[in-house]
């Protein structure tokens, strides 16, 4: 889906992960400390064509580096349908 903007066609792509993907608390305040998944995710897109997984998975590990470290594990360990990428 796209949508015009100052003259150029912006696209983005939204990924739904039914069974979520495990991602560490912020931090920043009280009701952000502990785990959560990450059920869906849009990113801006190249073009229509369709989705860049590879840009996904960045952000994803991007943002788990970020707030957990290299070394984060979820709570309770990674559930079955998560293989570690980081």
């Amino acid at each position: 889906m796209g949508w015009f903007w100052w003259g150029r066609w912006k696209y983005r792509v939204t990924v739904d992960f039914p069974d979520g993907v495990p991602m560490p608390g912020k931090g920043t305040a009280d009701y952000n400390c502990d785990d959560y998944a990450t059920h869906r995710i849009t990113l801006a897109a190249s073009d229509s064509a369709g989705v860049d997984f590879m840009k996904i998975e960045e952000e994803l590990i991007e943002r788990r580096l970020k707030y957990g470290g290299p070394s984060w594990v979820p709570k309770g360990g990674w559930p079955a349908h998560c293989e570690r990428s980081v």
